[in-house]
């Protein structure tokens, strides 16, 4: 790869780093100070933009080749080496993958470089893809886009847009301290009020939804909605506490907890917001 495209791939990694930190400010995210370019298996190069935290993989942008084909792509989404983790991202955060996925038996290697067996489709790629290494090992999940000879910029929307629809879903990130007990509303050392949700209950919450991601109130079903676009179901649902936490300390329970559409949910709070004023 020319030295040209390796500047623009570090440029698309400050890019979106720099985008994330000013939305995800004191988020639990860790941003590599120093972004470093590695050789990535199909004939390119990767960069990792966060550090891997508890369950969060790192993100990553690849600008390498389409693998079995000779067509440059832009690559982004999720690595991890604990399989566990690329799970848990998409049962949280609802995303919808492709039915395709890779793994080393789909891999052939030639003159030390890795090609697939069966090339990707246009139709595999309009969503992310999941991808296991074993030997390394690494699991990913994420995003090709081939880029033409013609094309000059690197699409980052799509790539900011993907991992913030995550950060915006994913509560245990969204956090800015540990969660201790699942005691909520708490004040922290500092003087302002620190208000905490209890992310393993949240968590639970939706796992235990096993997949049917409806408004509890009026049945709204995002899946319907989503057809035919890479809009991501869970991004479309709220998960609303029934006792706000504004209210102080409290022990919240799963059964406080409701999985309700944007309209519903505004409704909800302005019902709590009525009552309390009478």
């Amino acid at each position: 790869m020319a030295d040209d495209d390796k500047k623009r791939l570090e440029a698309a990694a400050k890019a979106i780093s720099s985008i994330l930190k000013s939305k995800f400010s004191g988020s639990r995210l860790s941003f590599y100070t120093k972004l470093t370019l590695f050789e990535g298996n199909f004939g390119g190069w990767g960069i990792s933009i966060t550090k891997p935290i508890d369950h969060i993989p790192e993100f990553q942008i690849y600008l390498d080749h389409l693998p079995g084909g000779q067509d440059r792509t832009f690559w982004y989404g999720f690595h991890s080496q604990e399989p566990d983790a690329i799970k848990k991202i998409i049962t949280l955060s609802g995303l919808q993958i492709s039915r395709r996925k890779i793994s080393e038996s789909d891999l052939r290697k030639t003159k030390n470089k890795l090609s697939l067996m069966k090339p990707l489709s246009k139709a595999d790629m309009k969503l992310p893809i999941q991808e296991s290494y074993e030997t390394e090992p690494d699991y990913f999940i994420g995003s090709y886009i081939p880029l033409s000879s013609k094309d000059s910029d690197i699409p980052l929307r799509e790539a900011i847009r993907f991992f913030s629809d995550l950060v915006a879903t994913d509560s245990e990130i969204k956090i800015n301290s540990e969660v201790k007990s699942e005691l909520e509303g708490f004040r922290g050392l500092a003087t302002k009020q620190v208000i905490q949700r209890a992310t393993k209950l949240v968590n639970q919450f939706l796992l235990e939804k096993d997949g049917n991601l409806r408004c509890d109130l009026c049945s709204f079903d995002p899946e319907k909605r989503i057809v035919g676009t890479n809009v991501k179901a869970r991004s479309l649902l709220d998960v609303h506490h029934t006792t706000p936490l504004s209210e102080g300390e409290r022990y919240t329970k799963i059964d406080s907890l409701q999985l309700l559409c944007p309209t519903c949910h505004r409704f909800e709070h302005a019902k709590m917001r009525t009552d309390a004023t009478q």
